[in-house]
């Protein structure tokens, strides 16, 4: 547990991120420093550059530090040399929180300075698109680079379980509620638009949005819009697909949105096509949002977000598949029960609420806000 002179001071946290691009992972970071502000704490935030439109959501009361010169993110080890810069600097600090898979390789450079290392696990370590082999080596890998970690944040219970598997018992864990939300949601009056669907994420590989695609196409006879909230290097090529299979008039490329929750209030139903993901926030907050969400068996972390009626998981990844699941939706009317749904996943919003969340991250460091 914390000193009584950390518990009179309140405690330090140290926060690392490459920094201020989209990212769902920095968005949660930003959150959670907020919020461990307001519960008394002193949070440094050490930024690998400055850049990035997450800048204006983080409080002034959060002090930065950014790199000089700037440590680009996506150069090779680009966490390892952030963290090597970060440990010469910091000295006082209580604990220091890593948000996601990227920064791994931290923890051993970071380690030199004598800090906690507490880490959250935001992408599987078990993934479906990878052979038995692969996956046992980034298993090995992961519990080796993790070693040093004071502990590790699992975003689900579902998830912890899996992960415990990966890690073993020499690690302590436990599950974590990320800071999603600044404060509850509130649903307001629905400003939903007939037969709209809505997709978030950046457009990479992983997000598979050209099985969306196909999927839509094969759903002409209806009369659905879809709308993608996301910009990345497959841009031009999905822009170019949607052309080809003769849906482009039907969908609209958004790009970059700073807060996606407009557009998924505005849908009936938001679908996440991934091909692997840890705890998809997009889904939480399409449930907030009062969409309906229909996903791939992305990760089993989703089992611990839908349930009843409040989406359907799609096993295949198939276009036919998806095409199948969003015909039967279209054609009943359990996606416009938004109070019945809103009932059901108020429980689940709440543990989300970046107060809440950031006590709880507190209590499993051993810190106590002032």
């Amino acid at each position: 547990m914390a000193s009584e002179s950390t518990q009179q001071r309140g405690p330090v946290i140290g926060l690392l991120l490459h920094d201020f691009q989209l990212g769902g992972a920095e968005r949660v970071a930003i959150r959670l420093a907020n919020a461990w502000v307001q519960l008394g704490c002193r949070v440094v935030l050490f930024a690998g550059g400055a850049g990035g439109l997450q800048r204006q959501l983080l409080s002034d009361a959060v002090e930065v530090v950014v790199a000089d010169p700037p440590l680009v993110r996506g150069l090779r080890a680009s966490p390892a040399r952030l963290a090597k810069w970060v440990a010469a600097r910091a000295a006082g600090m209580d604990a220091f929180y890593l948000p996601g898979n990227s920064y791994f390789t931290a923890v051993g450079p970071l380690s030199v300075a004598g800090v906690r290392i507490y880490a959250t696990i935001t992408n599987s370590l078990w993934r479906i698109d990878r052979s038995l082999a692969r996956n046992v080596v980034f298993a090995l890998a992961t519990r080796r680079r993790l070693r040093k970690a004071a502990g590790v944040m699992s975003m689900s219970p579902a998830l912890l379980r899996q992960e415990r598997r990966v890690l073993g018992n020499r690690i302590a864990m436990e599950a974590m509620p990320n800071a999603l939300f600044e404060r509850m949601p509130g649903w307001g009056r629905a400003r939903r638009q007939r037969g709209r669907i809505c997709a978030v994420g950046r457009l990479v590989p992983q997000k598979n949005f050209a099985l969306l695609l196909h999927s839509f196409a094969l759903l002409r006879d209806l009369p659905l819009t879809l709308d993608i909230a996301g910009d990345g290097p497959l841009r031009a090529e999905l822009q170019q697909l949607a052309i080809t299979l003769g849906v482009a008039e039907r969908v609209r490329f958004l790009g970059a949105v700073a807060n996606a929750s407009g557009c998924m209030a505005e849908a009936e139903v938001v679908v996440l096509t991934s091909d692997y993901e840890g705890y998809p926030a997009v889904a939480v907050e399409a449930l907030a949002a009062g969409a309906f969400v229909v996903s791939s068996n992305c990760s089993v972390g989703m089992k611990d977000i839908l349930g009843g009626d409040l989406g359907v998981i799609v096993n295949k990844q198939q276009p036919a598949a998806f095409a199948a699941v969003l015909r039967q939706c279209f054609a009943r009317e359990a996606r416009n029960d938004a109070v019945k749904r809103q009932a059901m996943v108020r429980p689940l919003l709440e543990s989300h609420v970046a107060l809440e969340a950031a006590r709880r991250h507190l209590q499993f460091m051993g810190l106590a806000p002032r």
